[in-house]
């Protein structure tokens, strides 16, 4: 009897094709997460920019006008433009519409007023993906170092 091994059986076959398909499923999960990864990333970077940026700014206020400056913390505020005029900011939390221009960032901050010459601030900047919401935050304090009242 003669036989021809020159071809590949079924089963070696079907093998070779599951062999395949694991090691595309695990190629294409992997780059998805990286993906995922890498978005994550520039969006925290972006937050923390977004974050600092909201103390330098309030630091600048500090520094314009102290009485100015404290009758601004007296609540929480929602910080778009870095202003205290109505299209820049507005007392209370950041709603869904409350967006840093062309960007999906709400940054919120909060106030504790100490004493009259020191107030707390933390700015929380926050963001929503697939994998919920996260946030960025920084706190510093503010006082009255030039002294005017």
């Amino acid at each position: 009897m003669n036989k021809n091994n020159s071809g590949q059986s079924f089963i070696e076959l079907i093998a070779a094709l599951l062999i395949v398909s694991f090691v595309l499923v695990a190629l294409v999960t992997l780059v998805t997460k990286s993906i995922a990864n890498t978005s994550f990333s520039r969006n925290k970077a972006l937050a923390t920019s977004y974050t600092q940026e909201g103390i330098e700014w309030l630091r600048g206020e500090r520094d314009k006008d102290w009485a100015t400056f404290y009758s601004h913390t007296g609540s929480p505020a929602c910080i778009v433009s870095l202003s205290w005029t109505a299209n820049g900011s507005h007392s209370g939390a950041c709603g869904s519409g409350d967006v840093i221009a062309g960007t999906s960032f709400l940054r919120n901050v909060t106030f504790v007023r100490t004493d009259p010459s020191t107030v707390n601030a933390t700015v929380t900047v926050s963001w929503g993906d697939g994998n919920g919401v996260h946030q960025s935050v920084a706190t510093t304090t503010f006082t009255n170092w030039k002294g005017n009242k």
